[in-house]
Formats: structure tokens, sequence, C-alpha cells
């Protein structure tokens, strides 16, 4: 999910929180054109302030690393000098990985994170010319729910 993806559920998350509060004429935001007022961008935005914009930027700024042995690798994510997210693969020839564990610390499950380590090992295997086996349960499910990340199983 890309930051413009996390503004609309965020926004929504607001929209949802005053709506049942008052009704949205109340609130400005007309029904035809969904033009929101200032009394309502106001609200947004102060809630882009809180804690919880900041830890989803910092989330959609990070990179993908990879380390990887003979036998051995992971796909890695380093916040502020802190592993928060890693996937782990074991190299089994010359054209094929296979995916073990994938692990995210609890402060950014949900945020997309492992999804991501997921597809950095996709677009690598595709340039490598390699497959996977995702013996990860997440992994599986990934690849499950993305057709479009198949071809290198």
């Amino acid at each position: 999910m890309d930051l413009i993806d996390r503004f609309k559920l965020i926004v929504g998350k607001v929209l949802r929180v005053y709506h049942n509060k008052r009704n949205f004429k109340h609130l400005g935001l007309t029904t035809g054109n969904n033009i929101l007022e200032p009394y309502l961008r106001d609200k947004i935005v102060k809630f882009l302030h809180t804690d919880e914009i900041t830890h989803y930027l910092s989330v959609m700024s990070y990179e993908v690393k990879n380390q990887e042995s003979d036998t051995k690798g992971s796909y890695y994510v380093e916040i502020d000098g802190k592993r928060v997210a890693e996937m782990t693969y074991s190299v089994a020839g010359t054209d094929r990985i296979i995916i073990d564990h994938t692990d995210v610390s609890d402060e950014y499950r949900g945020s997309g994170m492992g999804e991501k380590l997921v597809i950095k090992a996709v677009e690598d295997a595709r340039k490598k010319g390699i497959s996977i086996v995702p013996l990860c349960p997440f992994a599986r499910s990934v690849f499950s729910k993305h057709e479009e990340l198949r071809d290198v199983l």
C-alpha cells in the first residue's frame, strides 16, 4: 500500500469518526462533489500530525536491503539502526531460493512491510533468473494474493 492509499485510509477513518458524531451536511461535506470545507480539512490536518502518520511516513521511506552468503540470505529493513523486519531464505543450488521465515516487529505489523520484503525478493529473482519456493506461510499468502508475482514460483 503506497502513501496515497495510506492517506485515503486515514481520511476515511476521520470521516467515519466524525460521521458517527454528526451528519455530513453539518461538517460541510457536500454529497455530490465531495468537497471538504475548512472545518473538516482542519480536523484532518490535525489528525495527520499525529504519531500514526509519522509512523506510516517512516515505514514508507524505508529501504529493503539484502544480505547473502553461499547458503543463506535475508531481506531486511532497518529503521534508526534497528532491524524491524526480516525475511530469511536458503539458497538451493544456482537457480532457486527457499523463503523459510518472515518476521516484522510488533510496531510495524500491518504496515505492508512484510509484503515489501517478498516483492523485493521477487524482483531480485527475476533479475537473476531464479525461482522462489515459499515455505514460509506469510510469503505463501503473499503469492496467493498477488497473481502477478507467481512467475517466479
